[in-house]
């Protein structure tokens, strides 16, 4: 019994204690080990220690449960560990599947309830005005009206009604258990608005609601009175109040009229600083959109050009275009000579060479000199005013003349004051001015006298001679040409006599051949004679050395009719 009453003791204190701890943090352990919700049931009986444990079971697995009117984390079959001991009421929930029950928690005992769930639904008739529309109950599409809905989940439900052409129709539909809600609805016809806006940047409201930005493609809207409203910042707004037919499409395009006016203004050069009534406003080239219609001054700042300042007026919606060339708080000098190269010296100091061209000289005078080599110097004195773009040309005076000696033939040796200066056809364009003699040499041909040239800068000498053969030339031409034909004529005699003398011997032997031949013919014509037997074979013998006889006389012939020709031939070319 003691012992008993002791272990009955250390529970209780245990209980006060773990109580204690759960009404300080306010949360309480459900049957799995974790907090359950804010909705959990408060340990009410805790202080004094009257608390048990409760299992809560049902039919229809995983259903929620509620005790006291107080959702408790968790789902059937649910264990809740020191539970308040008392009477509480029950309820639990599964789709359309409903329970209750009241029971009580017995202290230091483990209570189970196991609730019986039966269904918990309505029926519902929904009627629409065309019929047709699909009808949409929490998201799922169940038909088309009309039609009766049964088995339908008590509670609130979310219903749609869609038809084609019809505005949308959205509704909360309070199911009521054992219940049959009648719904009729009259759809509204929908009609369609297109709107295209300027600037992109404009906003489109349709219906008092924004429908979107610089274009909407078919809206739907309901038909009627369609009130349409565009608006943009710094631009006048537009609204109109559209009648619209069922199913019809409008469409709408419209540019806002800006409030202000555009000014677009360029210089040449870019670059230059925009003063707008005493504000800098920006560089060249400059774009504005925004400026309030009105009177304006512009003033126009560039580094090395001269200021320049203006009026504008600019409208509303007015697009002002401005130009404007700066005029260069320097002069622009410009100098070429001919030949190009020239040295460029202003106010005595070295500035380039030709062609030559600053944009950096200040208004004045100034004094302008140019040299180069072979040439005089050339001298000049000029004014510069702001902005001016002065151009030089000078034609540059050689300080030498020029000499041109040409021969017929060519290559005759140029002596100028007794110097060889080089052979025909000859051009010197450095010739200083002066007297200088001249003299031309070829040899075999009569040399040209010594002649006096005088040479100016600036000026070109031109001689042209055409020199003639030297007598001592001519007659050792003449000397040659007679050892030349006499050379000639021996060996015309010896190549003639000698062609003779060969084609005599040639037919001296053919001459041989032809008696020999004619020999043979008579011995073969006596052997036949003398012969009684073999005749066609001393016939065809005498035959042959007849033909060769008569071949051999006809070469003959000929070899002395050439040889007679060699021999005339060698008989008329002696005297020559």
């Amino acid at each position: 019994m003691k012992c008993s009453a002791e272990k009955g003791s250390l529970v209780l204190l245990f209980s006060l204690i773990f109580a204690a701890a759960i009404n300080v943090s306010g949360q309480q352990v459900n049957a799995n080990g974790s907090n359950p919700d804010n909705g959990a049931v408060a340990a009410k009986n805790a202080l004094d220690g009257k608390t048990g444990d409760l299992i809560v079971s049902s039919d229809h697995a995983g259903a929620l449960v509620e005790i006291d009117g107080k959702r408790v984390a968790g789902e059937t079959p649910l264990t809740l560990k020191w539970f308040p001991a008392g009477d509480h009421h029950l309820v639990v929930r599964k789709g359309k599947w409903y329970g209750a029950q009241q029971m009580t928690v017995a202290p230091d005992t483990i209570s189970r309830v196991t609730i019986r769930m039966q269904d918990e639904s309505g029926s519902l008739k929904v009627f629409s005005e065309p019929a047709g529309a699909g009808i949409v109950i929490d998201g799922k599409t169940i038909g088309v009206t009309p039609l009766k809905i049964v088995n339908v989940d008590a509670g609130e439900r979310s219903m749609e009604l869609r038809l084609q052409g019809y505005m949308v129709f959205k509704s909360s539909v309070q199911i009521t258990a054992d219940e049959t809600q009648n719904i009729s609805v009259t759809l509204k016809p929908l009609a369609f608005i297109s709107v295209k806006a300027q600037p992109a940047s404009a906003s489109i409201i349709i219906n008092g609601a924004p429908a979107g930005t610089g274009e909407v493609s078919r809206a739907e809207v309901l038909a009627g009175d369609v009130a349409l409203s565009i608006e943009a910042p710094g631009y006048d707004s537009y609204k109109e109040t559209i009648p619209l037919k069922p199913g019809e499409l409008r469409s709408v395009n419209k540019t806002l009229a800006t409030i202000f006016g555009m000014l677009t203004l360029t210089t040449v050069p870019t670059g230059a600083t925009l003063s707008i009534n005493g504000t800098p406003s920006g560089t060249t080239p400059y774009h504005s959109d925004s400026l309030m219609p009105g009177n304006y001054r512009l003033r126009l700042e560039l580094q090395g050009y001269e200021p320049m300042e203006g009026k504008v007026a600019l409208k509303a919606g007015e697009q002002l275009t401005i130009e404007k060339k700066l005029v260069s708080s320097y002069g622009t000098l410009s100098v070429s000579t001919t030949p190009a190269g020239a040295a460029v010296s202003i106010d005595s100091q070295l500035s380039g060479t030709t062609p030559f061209r600053t944009d950096k000289l200040a208004p004045g005078r100034y004094r302008l000199r140019l040299d180069l080599q072979g040439y005089a110097p050339v001298e000049d004195s000029l004014t510069l005013k702001a902005g001016e773009q002065l151009a030089v040309e000078k034609k540059m005076v050689s300080i030498y003349g020029a000499l041109s000696v040409s021969t017929t033939p060519v290559g005759a040796a140029v002596f100028i004051n007794s110097i060889q200066s080089g052979t025909t056809p000859y051009r010197n364009e450095k010739m200083m001015n002066g007297k200088y003699s001249l003299r031309i040499e070829l040899p075999g041909y009569t040399g040209i006298p010594l002649e006096d040239i005088t040479i100016d800068k600036e000026t070109e000498v031109k001689r042209q001679y055409t020199l003639t053969r030297s007598k001592v030339w001519l007659d050792s031409i003449a000397a040659y040409n007679v050892a030349h034909y006499r050379h000639k004529r021996w060996v015309r005699r010896i190549v003639f006599g000698s062609l003779a003398a060969a084609t005599g011997g040639a037919g001296y032997f053919f001459e041989s051949r032809v008696a020999a031949a004619v020999k043979d013919q008579n011995r073969i014509q006596a052997d036949y004679r003398a012969a009684t037997i073999g005749f066609s074979d001393y016939q065809r013998r005498y035959n042959n050395a007849g033909d060769k006889a008569a071949t051999n006389a006809v070469v003959r012939n000929i070899l002395y009719g050439v040889a007679g020709a060699f021999a005339v031939v060698f008989v008329i070319s002696i005297p020559f």
